[in-house]
């Protein structure tokens, strides 16, 4: 409990401390996304010159490599997850429940087949999501094969 009061405690310092290097991350975010718009350009190569180019201020005594730090680490996994769900939430929705029942049993299947073809091998049940996802891989280059034939348009 005495942690928990000790570290609220803290807050304010551990904000104060990111607030630099988050006010940066969010001009270069923003200022790639303006650009990106203006230019009809992708938005990441406008992100990818201005972080270039901002580099000085990512030095080891500079007041910014903490908030650019949790940034890049903290900020750029909840936006994945978070773009993860949308498309996930809207590709369900769209489709219908089907679909989703129909990747959730060759997934389960893929796997139930890799790990009876790893123990019937005698592999270690370490690697055996190694031979699940190999046998993944070969059941959809099988599939690709049989959609495209040589000499014919795909």
């Amino acid at each position: 409990m005495n942690t928990f009061i000790a570290s609220v405690e803290n807050l304010p310092s551990k904000v104060a401390g990111i607030f630099p290097g988050l006010c940066i991350s969010l001009m270069v975010a923003v200022s790639a996304t303006a650009l990106g718009v203006r230019f009809s350009s992708p938005v990441m190569l406008f992100a990818l010159l201005l972080g270039i180019t901002l580099n000085f201020l990512y030095l080891e005594n500079s007041r910014c490599v903490d908030g650019v730090n949790f940034s890049g680490g903290h900020l750029i996994r909840l936006g994945v997850a978070l773009l993860g769900l949308r498309l996930t939430f809207s590709d369900v929705a769209a489709l219908g429940l089907k679909p989703l029942i129909i990747v959730m049993a060759a997934v389960s299947m893929t796997i139930a087949a890799g790990m009876y073809s790893a123990k019937k091998n005698g592999v270690s049940p370490k690697f055996w999501s190694a031979n699940c996802g190999g046998y993944g891989n070969l059941w959809r280059v099988s599939r690709a094969g049989n959609q495209c034939r040589v000499g014919e348009s795909c």
